[in-house]
């Protein structure tokens, strides 16, 4: 049975199941939220319904309910190696079975079928300028992938909302049989003089992302095991909860993907791994090579007392010039209170809040267009100052008004509101009429939006930027 089949089998199966406990069960509270929460950028806030993955406090992750033991163990191995295929888990994560082996050939066979990504990708990322991130490359190689939507072609043609799956399903097997070689691309062009290995059609997901990448085993298998249990962890992190908020507005994977890509790149999140190897490896400078003992580590004292320390202490991010209230803790930056005893009573960080120290509130009027609020902290009064200026702004043309950026939603929305209005259930962008559009309120004034994403499902601290178009 092919994984189309299998969800199809599934899904039918599901959907009584979610109509009943919406009939019979959709008043029910999941729990309350605090100011503090909702200023904090929706921590704790339970919001989002998901049985793919559970972070059990003692076990560890389990995916479709095993163990990561369990997973590893009753996967279908690839030969000669010791690691299970990534194709596999995708089986089990979609379907909440294991699959059997020929199931996962199958898969795999699927997923050669659409790996193959097209020139102008390519053409792309060497355009860009040398010393672009990584991710900010892999954002957008993806998002330059989009032309290739199935959803969209559908959609345009006219589908059902019940056969929304299909299609998505499709773009979804079209991307991630892309991802290792758009992944090693990216590795080789910034770090091996752009000379690329061709991917090899024999290997499994996992092995063809080591054989671009030009590392010799067991790397293989590190490359399976380190795809497996970074897939899901409770879908409800910055990225994960990013990708779910874009395509909550009908924009297909390629969108929500590359939006999820851009929470993922954030110091709070999936960067912090990176953080993490340039304190490691500013150790091993500061160390000439050698391996530190368990008593140069130790944390005890002034760093300067602690040689392995020292450099270490120096890679960590400053308060901002002018903010003696913020402290740096590790990669975060903590805000507290003057504390003249230096006792540091009270401290929360930010990334426990889980928004940022600076804000820029944007209110809208339904009269007009108006723009009657905006705050902005600690910004120098340059030529976008002058065109973005306070006070009453002339009435703009009946048109749409594009909003171009919002509050955080745990850092999650940041920046993806254009993505977000791409989507047709926003009508591809918010527009302020108050006839068609739903009402907030900010800080007392009325805030009015027809872009579900952007009136519905932020925070009340919502940030942007408005253009008369």
């Amino acid at each position: 049975m092919s994984l189309q089949d299998k969800l199809a089998e599934k899904i039918e199966a599901w959907r009584p199941r979610t109509t009943k406990l919406l009939k019979e069960h959709g008043d029910v509270k999941v729990g309350d939220v605090t100011i503090a929460q909702a200023i904090g950028g929706m921590r704790g806030v339970r919001c989002l319904v998901t049985d793919i993955s559970y972070l059990d406090p003692n076990e560890g992750i389990r995916f479709r309910g095993y163990t990561i033991p369990e997973t590893l163990e009753q996967l279908p191995k690839v030969p000669g190696a010791e690691m299970p295929y990534v194709e596999g888990h995708v089986w089990l994560l979609l379907t909440g079975d294991i699959p059997t082996k020929k199931e996962v050939e199958e898969l795999a066979a699927e997923f050669r079928k659409r790996s193959e990504v097209p020139k102008y990708v390519f053409n792309m990322l060497r355009a860009m300028s040398p010393d672009t991130h990584p991710m900010t490359m892999f954002s957008a190689a993806i998002l330059s992938l989009q032309r290739e939507s199935a959803f969209v072609e559908q959609y345009q043609k006219g589908i059902d909302r019940y056969d929304y799956w299909k299609p998505t399903l499709e773009d979804a097997l079209r991307l991630w049989a892309k991802l290792p070689q758009l992944g090693a691309f990216i590795y080789r062009l910034k770090y091996k003089g752009d000379k690329q290995i061709k991917p090899d059609p024999k290997l499994d997901f996992g092995g063809n992302f080591a054989h671009m990448m030009g590392i010799d085993k067991p790397y293989d298998d590190v490359a399976r095991l380190y795809f497996i249990l970074h897939s899901d962890h409770e879908s409800g992190n910055v990225s994960a909860h990013t990708g779910h908020l874009v395509a909550s507005a009908l924009s297909d994977v390629y969108y929500a993907s590359s939006g999820l890509i851009n929470g993922l790149a954030g110091p709070l999140h999936g960067l912090a791994n990176q953080e993490v190897l340039r304190w490691i490896q500013g150790v091993m400078e500061q160390m000439g090579g050698k391996i530190p003992s368990e008593e140069e580590m130790k944390p005890r004292g002034a760093a300067q007392d602690r040689p392995a320390l020292q450099r270490a202490a120096q890679l960590l991010p400053q308060a901002p010039a002018g903010r003696p209230d913020l402290q740096v803790r590790g990669h975060a930056v903590q805000g507290r209170a003057a504390d003249p005893g230096g006792a540091g009573q009270g401290e929360e960080p930010v990334a426990e809040r889980r928004r940022a120290v600076r804000r820029h509130p944007v209110v809208l009027r339904p009269d007009r267009l108006r723009l009657l609020h905006r705050t902005v902290r600690h910004r120098p009064y340059t030529r976008c100052c002058r065109q973005h200026r306070l006070g009453p702004r002339p009435r703009l043309p009946d048109r749409a008004a594009e909003v171009r950026d919002h509050g955080d939603a745990g850092g999650a929305c940041r920046g993806q509101v254009a993505a977000c209005c791409t989507g047709p259930r926003s009508g591809r962008t918010a527009r302020a009429l108050p006839s068609a559009a739903k009402q907030g309120d900010i800080f007392g004034y009325p805030l009015v939006c027809s872009c579900e994403s952007f009136s519905a499902r932020s925070p009340p601290s919502l940030t942007g930027d408005v253009h008369g178009r």
